[in-house]
């Protein structure tokens, strides 16, 4: 995340000076160079990553269920809790860190929204919007499967998701 940032800054520097194809391409290479890495750990991590949300995400919610309509005693009451509680934790550190390198890589976006193109000739106007097209179809951070990638929109999913189930459960009493 802090490649990021110190790329952010070197972009900001970069607007707040003559814009050349050349400096520009050179923080594009960089940038992408990032993502890259980025990447890599991904495919490191994905399995973990994915089977923690997948086994978190289950172990809160059987955890649940047995809490409310288990025979429990106290001792498994707190066990039960502390299960919860830490699985809890432990999802939500992925996923706000997972959601956090997707924003920290989407950061030029947003500086380059403050740019003024109109100083730019053709072929650097070209340049700068290929770029920045470029870096907003790029998808980085950690991912889910492959199939989508942590972000914020991925946590309010998830808390829904759970939300819905203590409420179905709820529901749902058992006779």
């Amino acid at each position: 995340m802090k490649e990021f940032t110190r790329l952010n800054m070197e972009f900001e520097k970069l607007l707040s000076t003559a814009v050349t194809v050349g400096r520009l391409e050179i923080v594009r290479k960089r940038y992408f160079d990032i993502c890259g890495f980025v990447t890599e750990i991904d495919d490191a991590f994905l399995p973990f990553v994915s089977g923690y949300i997948v086994s978190g995400l289950t172990t809160i919610c059987l955890d649940i269920h047995a809490l409310l309509y288990g025979f429990l005693s106290h001792t498994e009451v707190v066990a039960y809790g502390g299960i919860i509680g830490i699985a809890t934790f432990e999802l939500i550190l992925i996923l706000v860190n997972g959601s956090l390198i997707e924003s920290k890589s989407k950061c030029c976006l947003e500086t380059s929204k403050r740019f003024n193109m109109n100083k730019l000739n053709t072929e650097t106007m070209s340049a700068f919007t290929l770029f920045l097209e470029n870096m907003k179809n790029t998808d980085t951070g950690l991912s889910f499967l492959k199939l989508f990638i942590v972000d914020k929109t991925a946590m309010l999913t998830i808390a829904g998701t759970l939300i819905s189930y203590i409420i179905v459960v709820l529901q749902m009493k058992p006779t």
